[in-house]
């Protein structure tokens, strides 16, 4: 059948755009961007509009869009450009790409009840009309969805339901929809009050960002700040800016749960105006704030990395704090983005400034900024009166105590308490030891799903995996011999809190790690109430590094500094030295900070421990240069897994040949290396192999994936992941 309208819709899971006919009752309605419902497979699927036009393909059996399953949700011009880029950089069909800009079951539909109510109010229009409510009357007042509808009738009615619906002859049901309001409420105890003047340093930095929100113009800005140097109050005053010009704000955080004084901050200095969007919101309340920032009835949107791709109306400016943090690249599904990339190629699109913000800046965004790609604002002074900490090493080394808490950190903790201080006691490993070990033997209880050691956690009794979720329970005596001496070894978070039980038996104290912050909003409440003053010891993981601010805290104690710096991965020295300045900084007013560890002479310890980021990074950068890593080069991988071990081998090889062919045919100068076997070498029953390719030149990896043919069997999956942050 011929149509005067031909549409190109990308839809998740498909490669390739398809096309469809439009039919004339939608030809007025159809716009590029529409969400719509079509045809795949015997199956009813929805996705986006990426394109139209009049002169019809050279296309067999071409069928006809279904339908605009809700008007609203669309995905505009600039929005789409990025997607675009998006799935050309990341190697990602654009059909798993536009996902990511649509509300949550966008693709998926929400659940639509529908039933009789009364007779017309006027007479139908059609033979389809009636025919729905000569089914729904003899139904009488029981509900069935749309999608019943559809199987009882053989044929899609939603127009003629909500025909029905405006009639008066039908009634529906839809879960009701709701903001998140009680997220925003304020933190009893803290401070929400910004200083009227900016400092001299404070005032540079607007005077250089400003301007390019006045004039709408693209520029990316490094805010290169000390932990309490104000980047915050400098965030707040440049979306002021960009209010009062009528336009909106994008602000990205690591984690929202983890970040509830930056949300109070912006609600009580901008009011409505501000919507909070992640995860552990229900999909109708993110559907709220999808459609209220599309309408322009919200301006400003604070959220993790999702919140990008949200369609703020006319946005002035794009914030991105922690800009350092790994939590901004995307690892669950493709693509597998990093959103401090995209935010900075949102903002040219858009023709507006990004500001990322940083007191540890990743190497990448420092090294653009030296380079002059971005530019490079400092915050070397704290505000407030806010001072730096005393930071000591204690060499574990020299130990005499057995205990997890060393006598020097113990003593310290003391007279903390005693002068009514608190305390943070980090360690970025959690439940009670790392493994069971049998002496005897030599038996360590494995996960049968990942080639990893299950983590033992003493108060469910159980054995877990951090990876897939296995869980078992922790055997008295050793499987293999019998042993009655099979023991934990090593310590987590739980073992902390055993630690903390046993040396302060009088005083409270909270633990607050993934394993006890799973519900949502829980993160908010355990730092609320070590605001409150009853608990005088925190004991976290690194949730408690990541923009929490404890007025009264005087001492931090890092339990185990070498926990990262032994994975084969060429940024765990950065990563520590990060997490160690991160920590330090929850200190705001003086205080001592000590640091326990194994290794006192690494230069993440060293430099950490002397504030002195500069020093660090030109250091380390000399190693990334030698070693040929980011920022000098740019890596891929591309990851085969398979239950089947020689499988994911076998394939991973043919893959790997065939590279090399297309380089040479495409005459590339990258590297290709592999297959290798990760340091992780099962992840929940599969088996991984990787192939590496790194190149110094910009989107030569992209130019010989977009070549690369792999073959799609549901015994092997492939993904490709572009700039990896994981080497696990």
């Amino acid at each position: 059948m011929d149509y005067e309208l031909y549409a190109q819709v990308a839809l998740p899971g498909v490669p390739e755009l398809l096309t469809y006919g439009v039919p004339p009752e939608l030809r007025e309605r159809l716009v590029v961007g529409q969400l719509v419902e079509v045809p795949l497979r015997n199956k009813r699927e929805r996705g986006v509009v990426m394109g139209l036009q009049d002169e019809r393909p050279e296309v067999e059996g071409i069928k006809a869009i279904f339908g605009i399953p809700d008007p609203e949700i669309s995905v505009d011009g600039k929005l789409l450009e990025l997607a675009r880029w998006a799935s050309d950089y990341y190697v990602t069909p654009l059909g798993d790409v536009v996902r990511i800009f649509l509300p949550p079951r966008a693709l998926t539909g929400r659940r639509v009840m529908v039933r009789f109510r009364s007779e017309p109010e006027r007479s139908l229009r059609g033979v389809r009309q009636r025919e729905l409510l000569e089914f729904l009357r003899e139904r009488g007042r029981r509900w069935i969805t749309l999608r019943g509808i559809e199987k009882k009738l053989g044929r899609d009615y939603r127009e003629q339901v909500f025909a029905l619906r405006r009639l008066g002859a039908v009634e529906i049901r839809v879960r009701a929809v709701r903001n998140g309001e009680k997220e925003l409420l304020p933190i009893p105890g803290v401070d929400l009050t910004l200083p009227e003047t900016p400092t001299e340093e404070q005032r540079a930095a607007l005077s250089r960002v400003i301007p390019y929100i006045e004039k709408g113009k693209f520029k990316p800005f490094l805010v290169h700040g000390v932990t309490g140097s104000g980047k915050t109050a400098l965030y707040l005053w440049l979306v002021e800016r960009a209010l009062e010009m009528g336009r909106g704000a994008i602000v990205l955080v690591p984690e929202i749960g983890l970040t509830p004084q930056i949300a109070s901050l912006f609600i009580k200095r901008f009011g409505e105006k501000v919507v909070l969007y992640h995860s552990s919101f229900p999909p109708e309340e993110r559907l709220w704030a999808w459609k209220a920032l599309k309408r322009g009835e919200k301006k400003v949107v604070i959220g993790p990395r999702s919140a990008l791709f949200l369609p703020v109306r006319d946005p002035g400016i794009i914030v991105v704090d922690e800009e350092h943090d790994p939590s901004y690249k995307q690892h669950e599904s493709p693509p597998f983005y990093n959103a401090r990339d995209l935010a900075i190629m949102r903002g040219k699109i858009e023709g507006i400034p990004v500001v990322l913000g940083s007191a540890t800046p990743s190497f990448e965004s420092y090294f653009n900024a030296r380079k002059g790609k971005y530019v490079l604002l400092r915050l070397k002074k704290r505000v407030r009166g806010y001072a730096m900490p005393d930071v000591d090493v204690v060499d574990m080394r020299e130990e005499s105590s057995s205990s997890i808490i060393s006598i020097k950190l113990a003593e310290a903790i003391r007279h903390t308490l005693k002068r009514g201080g608190k305390v943070i006691l980090f360690l970025n490993r959690r439940g009670f030891s790392p493994v069971l070990h049998c002496p005897d033997c030599g038996f360590v209880p494995k996960c049968p799903n990942c080639s990893v050691s299950l983590v033992y956690h003493r108060r469910e009794k159980k054995l877990v995996c951090h990876l897939c979720g296995h869980v078992e329970n922790a055997p008295s005596l050793c499987p293999r011999c019998g042993s009655q001496e099979i023991k934990p070894l090593g310590f987590g978070t739980e073992r902390v809190e055993e630690e903390v039980k046993k040396l302060f038996p009088d005083e409270g104290f909270l633990r607050m790690d993934l394993d006890t912050t799973r519900r949502r909003g829980a993160a908010d409440r355990f730092y609320r109430k070590f605001l409150k003053g009853k608990e005088k010891i925190m004991i976290g993981t690194q949730m408690v590094t990541k923009g929490f601010d404890f007025p009264e805290v005087e001492l931090v104690g890092v339990l185990n500094a070498d926990v990262g710096l032994g994975l084969p991965d060429f940024r765990a020295e950065e990563r520590t030295f990060q997490i160690l300045t991160q920590v330090t900084g929850r200190i705001r007013k003086g205080g001592r900070c000590l640091i326990q560890t194994y290794s006192p002479d690494s230069p993440s310890i060293v430099f950490a421990i002397r504030g002195d980021y500069r020093s660090f990074y030109e250091r380390e950068l000399e190693s990334r240069k030698e070693f040929r890593y980011p920022p000098f080069y740019r890596l891929a991988f591309v990851e085969v897994r398979s239950k089947d071990e020689s499988k994911a081998l076998e394939f991973s090889s043919r893959l790997y040949v065939e590279m090399l062919s297309l380089k040479e045919e495409l005459r590339l100068s990258l590297d290709i290396e592999g297959p290798l076997v990760p340091p992780v070498e099962k992840v929940r029953g599969y088996f991984r192999r990787r192939l590496l390719l790194r190149s110094n030149k910009t989107f030569e990896i992209q130019k010989l994936l977009r070549e690369l043919e792999i073959p799609r069997r549901g015994d092997i999956r492939v993904t490709v992941d572009v700039d990896p942050l994981d080497f696990l």
